[in-house]
């Protein structure tokens, strides 16, 4: 897919590969770097439950028993002005400018690339785009389409709240976002290759991301970040309505034809679950979980990664159910369909349950917004920003969309091959 394949800097694929690995490797495998990365797990998850408070201010105790709309909303509100916060105050821009000058150094990519693959992993790719907004007319087009890839490789920081309220676990998003940085830059420098060299020097410094000036006072930026928050999940929730409606009427077409054709239970899902099975073998997914797990790459990828996430919430969920029944009781029962049946219990779990390995290589694989609609709606968010870019974006969109898959299966590859 390379455009200019003699022109690959493999010193950026070496070195990307390399510290994603080590990353994994100290997460994954150290004692300090697990309990770190729960440690930051559960600060996240207790700062998320504060928003509890208000949902039942404003909601009463009721809103439990309508969460998505009560409860992750409220969540997501809370997250956006304590980020908004955070940049006020100047504590995200020291972050991006360092790190992201770190990352070029290490990788040679330019230092706008290298930011922009670290707010990646706490902005989504809109806001992404506004730290280094400025700066894009100057970009090249090797550059354009890295900045491109890295908002299609990672999950944003809102996303965190919405995902780990379906059940996702937290330290998993944390770390496959982390470790899709450099994994973002290594693909898009594959598929298109810089035409110069540019490291993070001193004659870089104009590059420094500073706070946002429109914001006057930690009040108002925790104003403006909570209505941002609003604004966001607004978008979210039109998509999941959207999606799934539409979804399952093309599922109903699907399988209306299927049926005259002779294939029963037709699906876009066991569509995806045939066409991406090797791929889902070769992340190291346990057999016994290829088709299951093929299907919700499928649906990442062609549809949204919100309806993948809830899928894989119900498998969660479901295990959960399992393993406390198993504790009491040695007798299930297996369908032809998948489905677990309890029968002490009387209750179905439908499509059955994942394998442990299978869970965590799956959750890494989808940790990121390579899918058609996104690319598409990353091309809005680049027009409204850089209109000149326009006759650029269209061209590079197939390309964007494998390259930020394939940083996300890198992702899941090394943690399966970590994987204890």
């Amino acid at each position: 897919m390379s455009n200019n394949k003699a022109n690959i800097n493999w010193h950026t694929v070496f070195w990307g590969l390399s510290l994603q690995f080590g990353f994994a490797l100290i997460v994954l495998r150290t004692e300090w770097g697990i309990n770190a990365v729960r440690w930051i797990t559960d600060r996240f998850l207790e700062f998320i439950v504060f928003a509890d408070n208000g949902s039942a201010f404003i909601f009463s105790e009721k809103y439990k028993e309508f969460k998505v709309i009560f409860k992750v909303v409220p969540s997501v509100i809370v997250f956006c002005a304590f980020v908004a916060v955070l940049s006020y105050l100047g504590v995200l821009a020291f972050i991006f400018s360092n790190l992201g000058c770190v990352l070029g150094y290490c990788l040679q990519t330019h230092p706008l690339e290298s930011i922009n693959a670290v707010t990646n992993i706490f902005m989504s790719g809109i806001e992404s785009l506004v730290v280094i907004n400025e700066y894009i007319d100057s970009l090249s087009t090797s550059q354009v389409f890295c900045v491109y890839t890295n908002g299609l490789s990672s999950i944003a920081g809102f996303a965190f709240v919405v995902f780990a309220n379906f059940g996702i676990p937290v330290e998993y998003l944390l770390t496959a976002s982390i470790m899709s940085a450099p994994a973002a830059l290594v693909a898009s420098k594959i598929v298109y290759p810089s035409e110069t060299l540019k490291l993070c020097k001193d004659d870089d410094k104009k590059y420094f991301i500073a706070t946002k000036s429109d914001r006057k006072s930690v009040v108002e930026a925790m104003a403006k970040g909570g209505l941002q928050g609003l604004q966001l999940v607004k978008g979210v929730l039109i998509n999941i309505l959207t999606y799934i409606s539409l979804l399952a009427f093309a599922n109903a077409t699907i399988t209306w034809f299927g049926e005259r054709a002779g294939v029963k239970e037709l699906t876009i899902g066991k569509i995806f679950s045939y066409c991406l099975w090797p791929l889902a073998f070769v992340m190291g997914i346990d057999a016994i979980d290829c088709l299951k797990v093929a299907e919700m790459l499928g649906v990442r990828m062609f549809a949204t990664l919100i309806l993948s996430y809830i899928r894989m919430g119900k498998y969660l969920s479901n295990k959960e159910k399992y393993n406390e029944y198993t504790a009491i009781y040695n007798n299930t029962v297996l369908t032809a369909s998948d489905d677990i049946f309890l029968p002490n219990w009387n209750t179905t779990l439908e499509n059955g349950i994942l394998t442990d390995r299978s869970e965590m290589i799956a959750t890494y694989a989808m940790c990121g917004f390579a899918s058609i609609p996104s690319v598409w709606i990353s091309i809005g968010s680049f027009v409204a920003l850089a209109p000149s870019r326009l006759g650029e974006l269209p061209r590079m969109a197939i390309r964007a969309l494998i390259a930020g898959t394939i940083a996300s299966y890198l992702t899941a590859c090394v943690a399966g091959l970590l994987l204890s």
